[in-house]
Formats: C-alpha cells, structure tokens, sequence
C-alpha cells in the first residue's frame, strides 16, 4: 500500500501540468505512502495490526522511534505533551538554531529550525485537544471548575498529558488533515507561486520515498532470511504501477 500511494505521488509528479490541480491529492498520497509504510514497521516488529492512526503513531514511537530505529529527521519526537517536558525536549533538539517555518528551508540548518518548529505548533495543538477532551470527562466535571487554575486541575490535566506524545506521523496526520480539510482552499488560491509549489510535490515524492526506504531496511531484517527478496521479486514481476522497485529493493 505504501508503494502504490508512492507509485501515485509519482504519476503526479511526472504527468501533471499544472501541479496545483494536484497538490491536495498529494499531500494525501504522501501521507498514506508513509502511514503504511509506518504500519508495516509496527507489524514486523511486534506483529500487532493498529485499528487507528492515532494508535499506529502511538506504537510506532514505542517501538521503533524511541529505538531509534529510524534516521533523522523521522525520529525526533515528545515523549510528553506536559508543557515543562515538551519544552525541554524542544529545546534540546533546537539548540541555538532559530530558524521557524516563517522561513523557507535553504540548507540543513534551517530545515532543522522548520522541523522543530512544526514539532512545536504540533505539540500545541494536541495539548489543546487533549484539554478539550479532558473538559468533557466526569473528573473534570466532578471538580465543579471551568479551566486548569485550580491545582486539582491541573494535576488531573497533566496525568493525561503525560500519556501523550508528539512524532513524525502524528505530524504527518495533522499536515494531512490541515491539507485535506480546512487548510485545503488556500493551497490553490491566491497568489502564484508555481514555481515554489512543483519544488513542493518534489519535495513530497523525496520524503516518502525515503522514508519507505527506510521502512523496507528495517522490514527486511526482521522477517525470515530470503523473504523480502521474494517478495520484492514477486512485485517487480506481477505490478501493474509504472514506478521501478528502488524504494523497496534492499
């Protein structure tokens, strides 16, 4: 499946004329290149199948992030959403790069800035969704409060907090969902920026392909000896997609 979501980034990156026509639907393909590709990973190595996303990026960070069985940049990630830990963890990744999304990424530095940026305003918002949800449960209700000022409060919001988490696909889930959905007007609308949007689809076929790469190492070593290699004979041999075999071949 992430092979063939990489197989249709790649058809839009080729045949489409006008990539705004696209961008949407790219952003889309990007995102189920890597989720699958994410789930296999999950898969082979604790054999479990996640019903969700939100649960595959929970048990994907469990089991191979915080391993560090994935390169930069797809393994940084918040082992909390509390804000005192997260903020640390930010700012050991940032260092005294300050470099924001407000910038467009030229060289390593300040794509690093961008990406720890992103993994801030993600942690933001999944701290503010967790507070919404907690607002609605009957401990909240039963502290008869209406915010966190109160320290019953906030003890009660940070249990829950702790529990969070931010990484590489809960951000690519969000990016999806902004793109998808609320965001998605302003991706084809207003000023032109042609050239910076093809660079954009690009850069999206670039990261799922690598990041299925990735994924297909780590894949490889953890079935029988022999498997992969059938298996990625058995696709070259019978697909029907244009695209070559280079993002799984190990």
């Amino acid at each position: 499946m992430a092979y063939h979501n990489l197989a249709s980034l790649d058809a839009m990156n080729n045949d489409a004329l006008d990539k705004y026509d696209i961008c949407r639907s790219a952003i889309v393909s990007w995102y189920y290149s890597v989720y699958f590709a994410a789930s296999a990973m999950v898969a082979a190595s604790s054999g479990s199948i996640q019903e969700t996303h939100t649960a595959t990026a929970k048990v994907w960070q469990a089991d191979i992030a915080e391993r560090k069985l994935i390169p930069y940049p797809f393994d940084l990630y918040l082992s909390s959403l509390v804000t005192t830990a997260a903020e640390a963890e930010i700012s050991e990744y940032r260092g005294t790069n300050d470099y924001d999304l407000n910038h467009r990424a030229h060289d390593p530095d300040m794509a690093h800035g961008a990406i720890v940026s992103y993994l801030k305003g993600t942690h933001k918002y999944k701290k503010w969704e967790a507070e919404e949800r907690i607002k609605t449960s009957k401990e909240f209700k039963a502290l008869n409060v209406d915010n966190f000022r109160k320290k019953v409060a906030r003890e009660l919001r940070d249990k829950t907090l702790d529990k969070g988490q931010v990484n590489f696909l809960i951000q690519a889930f969000r990016y999806r969902g902004k793109s998808n959905y609320r965001d998605s007007i302003f991706l084809s609308y207003g000023d032109n920026n042609e050239g910076t949007i093809d660079q954009f689809i690009e850069d999206l076929n670039d990261v799922a392909f690598g990041f299925l790469r990735a994924a297909s190492r780590y894949c490889s070593k953890r079935v029988e000896r022999g498997t992969w290699a059938r298996f990625v004979e058995d696709i070259e041999d019978n697909t029907r997609l244009s695209i070559g075999i280079d993002a799984i071949e190990i």
